[in-house]
């Protein structure tokens, strides 16, 4: 049965200190079973291979150093005291590598701005994955959980959000590479909210904290299929363009938000383009391997 689903209310807690009274000093390990000499339940995956796991505080003012998943060695036993421990294991998991520095601002063309998703501020749900055919060698994913399509982009859906510069009322096109877990059609959409996005009248649209998002969907109409990477904007059907958008903040500096509509879906190139992508795509909508040079904060008009 499942247990301890990211997405639901049902979790695990693991608590450092082992007892009422027991007390904590420096560092020390415990599982998630509560009591003195009390180990907690075990666990199963349903599939082998790549797991995602989801740690999220309950009291604040932890500090959490090595994670342990153990089916041998640890089964029945610690790694190391609950306090003062100095037990450091040898690594053995894949490590999520840092997001690779943006090229230099050499390569920035007025009007262009081109981000690099696994170098973004804030990602909840999404994790930067290495992958050698994306931009900077990782992609952003959000991994299928068998979710539903999201209606809109209410809070507590996956999302991640960066700042990026542009000229204020100008119209600037929407690009997004992707490619959907398995080319699968139901991996294959997100959201996308700006913090001060307005039409060519000034009017609100797709702002944050807001119901109100356009949407990107990989797959270019219903059954026109998907393969690996390819380039899609705002726009739904065979050689339609999304509306461009519009930003009001003459300071340039604005933020973009990205939320899940399906999830399974890998992100590794966003485009807002002032004029060379403005009315064609950066690459192909399938089988793409366009990488553009990073360019988060172009220079301004």
């Amino acid at each position: 049965n499942p247990i301890w689903r990211i997405g639901t209310t049902s979790a695990t807690a693991v608590i450092l200190e082992d007892c009422t009274g027991c007390g904590v000093h420096g560092w020390g390990w415990n599982d998630n079973g509560y009591g003195a000499g009390v180990l907690g339940p075990l666990v199963r995956f349903n599939s082998a291979g790549h797991h995602v796991m989801r740690i999220q505080a309950r009291e604040d003012g932890l500090s959490i150093d090595q994670i342990v998943l153990t089916k041998a060695q640890y089964l029945n036993a610690a790694p190391g005291a609950t306090k003062d421990d100095v037990t450091v294991l040898k690594r053995t998991s894949t490590v999520t590598p840092p997001p690779p520095p943006p090229p230099p601002p050499g390569d920035c063309t007025v009007g262009e701005t081109v981000i690099y998703a696994s170098t973004v501020e804030h990602a909840t749900g999404w994790t930067v994955t290495s992958d050698p055919t994306a931009a900077g060698g990782a992609r952003l994913f959000n991994p299928d959980a068998g979710a539903p399509k999201a209606t809109s982009p209410q809070p507590g859906l996956a999302f991640f959000d960066t700042d990026f510069q542009a000229d204020a009322n100008v119209d600037y096109h929407l690009w997004i590479r992707g490619k959907a877990q398995n080319d699968f059609w139901g991996n294959d959409s997100v959201f996308v909210q700006f913090s001060d996005a307005v039409d060519a009248s000034g009017n609100p649209i797709w702002q944050i904290n807001t119901s109100s998002a356009t949407s990107v969907n990989l797959e270019d109409c219903s059954g026109c299929g998907e393969k690996a990477w390819g380039w899609q904007d705002n726009g739904y059907g065979v050689g339609v363009m999304g509306p461009a958008v519009r930003f009001s903040d003459a300071r340039g500096t604005h933020t973009i938000k990205i939320t899940t509509r399906e999830d399974g879906f890998s992100i590794d190139q966003i485009v807002l383009s002032s004029a060379k992508y403005l009315s064609a795509s950066p690459g192909a909508l399938k089988n793409d391997a366009t990488i553009l040079p990073a360019c988060p904060q172009p220079p301004l008009r």
